[in-house]
C-alpha cells in the first residue's frame, strides 16, 4: 500500500489477505519473496501458481458462473 490517502477498511482486508497468502506460499515453498524479483512476482506464473495454490488450499467456496450450452450439452463456463 503506497498511497498517502488512508486506507480503507476494505484495503486493510485485501492487503492483509495479501500478506496471509505470501505468507502462506512462503511456508509451503520455502522461497522468502524479497529474494524475487519485482518482475517475476506479477508474471502469469507466479499469478497461476498462487491461484493454484488458493484452490489446492481452500476448504469451501462457492461461484457464480453462466454455463455456456452447445447441442444442449454443457461445454463451458464463464465467471460473473
Amino acid at each position: 500500500m503506497k498511497s498517502s490517502k488512508k486506507p480503507t477498511y476494505k484495503d486493510l482486508e485485501a492487503e492483509i489477505a495479501k500478506l496471509k497468502l505470501d505468507s502462506t506460499i512462503q511456508k509451503e515453498t520455502g522461497i522468502d519473496k524479497s529474494s524475487i524479483p519485482q518482475d517475476f512476482e506479477n508474471s502469469e506464473d507466479e499469478q497461476e501458481r498462487k491461484v493454484r495454490f488458493l484452490f489446492e488450499n481452500i476448504t469451501s467456496a462457492f461461484v457464480h458462473a453462466k454455463v455456456i450450452y452447445e447441442n444442449e450439452k454443457a461445454i463451458d463456463f464463464e465467471f460473473i
